[in-house]
């Protein structure tokens, strides 16, 4: 069980890991069965509920100046949808080391009066014909 811990955080699982038995059956050489809890954007309501009239015109109960009832909540379903890591939308997460060698190419080209940007070539693309007719 050590091992298998070692090699979950190694791969970068540093969440608390629980051991329980389960019923692995005849078999003495039962597989390690391996669960977790994982997060999932999502909006708090179901999107399409419009209890009041919007475009009510036989009463003024329509004509307030406020967000209708579920509004943004397609936007918000969308954008849950697409959300790798939902800790994001949380608080930030902790940036990756930089990359000292790269910084040093791009101060040095700078001194040495060069652009220290990439220079990307295409060559024999077709990413590069785009247009071209």
């Amino acid at each position: 069980m050590q091992r298998v811990r070692n090699a979950l955080y190694s791969a970068g699982a540093h969440a608390r890991t629980v051991v329980a038995p389960y019923p692995a059956g005849p078999n003495p050489v039962a597989p390690v069965r391996l669960s977790f809890l994982g997060l999932k954007a999502s909006v708090a309501d179901q999107c399409g509920q419009w209890p009041r009239d919007l475009a009510s015109g036989s009463s003024v109960a329509g004509w307030d100046n406020k967000p209708y009832w579920n509004f943004g909540c397609a936007y918000q379903t969308a954008l849950a949808a697409q959300v790798a890591d939902p800790r994001d939308l949380v608080a930030p997460q902790g940036e990756t080391p930089m990359d000292t060698a790269m910084r040093t190419r791009a101060i040095e080209s700078l001194r040495n009066g060069q652009d220290p940007g990439t220079n990307w070539k295409l060559v024999n693309s077709s990413i590069s014909q785009v247009g071209a007719y």
